[in-house]
């Protein structure tokens, strides 16, 4: 290796540099094992991206074809269609910002609906499609916290809380919702 040249070990929450033993000066940069759950390489965003993806494919099917809604009734029934796959666009797109601007929404127009709707028979599907939207916003916070993306995370709360707020006018009053 060049002399002045560093490289920076990253193992369980932990820096270290090459060819330090690892009982030796081992710095912790906080939450360890919380960081080592939200470390699967892309593999966690892949999946919540996927499940956001064909759930809302299924609910857009449902409502455009089978039920037959006009888009923009449907853009008002089935407003999480279009959340879950701008969620999975920016999972996949790694924008951490966009990320936590889509937790807000998720958690408005997914969790909420959840906790006040029956699990039997036809609202099993989507109180599954609600539930990954619940997994996927605990998903965006917890990789926000344990990355210490605080300022993005502020900001794209903030920009989550506006559209939720204009969705939520907005949608009765201009689509029939």
């Amino acid at each position: 290796m060049p002399p002045g040249r560093r490289i920076m070990l990253i193992h369980a929450g932990s820096t270290r540099e090459q060819g330090e033993p690892v009982t030796g000066r081992t710095q912790t940069r906080g939450g360890g094992s919380l960081r080592m759950a939200f470390s699967g390489k892309g593999r966690d965003r892949t999946v919540l991206a996927i499940l956001n993806t064909a759930f809302g494919i299924l609910s857009a099917v449902v409502l455009l074809v089978l039920q037959g809604l006009p888009p923009l009734i449907w853009l008002a029934q089935g407003i999480t269609a279009p959340i879950q796959w701008f969620t999975a666009a920016v999972l996949l797109a790694e924008r951490k910002t966009l990320q936590n601007a889509a937790v807000l929404p998720l958690l408005f127009f997914g969790t909420l609906p959840m906790l006040s709707t029956g699990w039997n028979g036809l609202a099993l599907i989507p109180q599954l499609s609600r539930l990954v939207m619940t997994v996927t916003a605990l998903y965006i916070l917890g990789e926000s916290i344990t990355g210490r993306r605080y300022r993005e995370m502020a900001v794209g709360l903030t920009a989550g809380a506006i559209a939720v707020v204009l969705l939520a006018l907005l949608l009765p009053w201009c689509c029939g919702g």
